[in-house]
């Protein structure tokens, strides 16, 4: 079965975060076909091939969740048909991240087949990326438990979320994902005055001052080699249950997004200015740390060589590679999926792409491990 047989059969799995177990089945029976034993460990897949020095450990990581569809009727197709047509295949997830998890499994079985692999190689297939990244942190303390970070002098990755095989991420920024919530007097519409405090309008004078907070940090950041941080509105809700009647409360969600050296301090600031509001902020998912790998680390170097013409570049969205940087392991971002259609509608991803990762993937190992 060649990588675009193996991305089809992907595709026609829907996979949503939480519900990965079928897509891992799937993944683990191609596997033991062609040779390789994997397990499930935390929900997670992973496969293990192990190489001439133990010392040295290479992974190939990629999430096997999926965003939802959307409206099925704006799909030209069904969103788990993986239709193939003027050279792209179509559905969801084919892009975020499919394509790359077929590049891997592809690369898995060609490696598997080598007897004199320099190094201990890692396949792992993980949960929750598009939610709150909670599989690559279960897969990093299984590496680190079982003392493969602590024993290994070198130890770099490569996750295959899209870059349309032309860029090599290095870095993205972290994020925050907030709740604020105000509280005000409850009344009677037609007397506004007696509503000392509004607990919509608090709100959105709250909202007001961090689009302003935007427009200070665009400035004062833009040396940084890094996208800006930023905050953003993406709900609200200050229900009342009669229209006369004024809400007593009002709830916000907000994205914050952070650069390396403006992370924790980033959630402070923004702390700092509902405090003063009487605004109550508190996290609602596990914050996501910014990840960066120095342009200089072997494994950049190596893709580099590789690929001498693709461009390094800093995502602005956030992925896995924090995780991985936290537990410092040198890593990077390059795969075949389209990074303008994830999560969009009649998502695809480009056959030519899909059947040439492998190679390129297994070239970049082979050039960071016979380094």
């Amino acid at each position: 079965m060649n990588t675009l047989q193996i991305l089809e059969k992907l595709v026609k799995i829907p996979s949503h975060s939480g519900q990965e177990k079928d897509l891992h089945l799937c993944i683990q029976k191609l596997l033991k076909t062609n040779g390789v034993e994997s397990k499930i460990i935390n929900d997670n897949l992973i496969a293990k091939i192990k190489g001439k020095d133990p010392k040295k450990t290479f992974v190939f990581s990629g999430h096997s969740d999926i965003v939802d569809v959307g409206d099925k009727k704006k799909w030209t197709f069904d969103a788990f048909s993986a239709k193939i047509i003027g050279g792209k295949i179509y559905g969801r997830g084919t892009s975020d991240m499919k394509s790359g998890l077929a590049a891997i499994i592809s690369t898995c079985i060609n490696l598997s087949q080598n007897k004199n692999l320099p190094t201990n190689i890692y396949f792992a297939f993980v949960t929750h990326e598009e939610t709150n990244g909670t599989g690559s942190i279960n897969f990093l303390n299984y590496l680190k438990k079982t003392g493969v970070i602590h024993n290994s002098k070198n130890i770099s990755a490569i996750i295959t979320e899209p870059t349309n095989l032309n860029s090599i991420q290095i870095g993205h920024r972290g994020n925050f994902f907030l709740e604020a919530k105000s509280y005000g007097d409850v009344g009677h519409s037609a007397r506004p005055g007696q509503i000392k405090r509004n607990a919509n309008k608090e709100m959105i004078a709250f909202i007001s001052e961090l689009e302003k907070l935007n427009i200070t940090w665009q400035k004062q950041f833009i040396k940084n080699d890094f996208p800006t941080p930023t905050i953003t509105l993406t709900s609200i809700e200050g229900l009342s249950t009669s229209p006369n009647k004024v809400a007593d409360n009002c709830t916000v969600a907000l994205d914050l997004r952070t650069t390396p050296k403006f992370h924790s301090e980033a959630l402070e600031y923004i702390k700092q200015i509902a405090s003063k509001r009487k605004i109550e902020i508190s996290i609602k998912y596990a914050p996501f740390p910014p990840g960066y790998t120095d342009p200089n680390a072997k494994i950049v170097k190596a893709a580099k060589t590789i690929l001498p013409k693709a461009g390094l570049l800093i995502n602005d969205a956030s992925n896995d590679l924090g995780a991985f940087t936290t537990y410092g392991i040198e890593t990077i971002v390059f795969g075949p999926g389209e990074r303008q259609t994830s999560h969009t509608t009649n998502e695809y991803a480009l056959v030519k792409n899909v059947e040439a990762a492998p190679l390129i993937l297994e070239q970049i190992y082979f050039a960071w491990a016979n380094d």
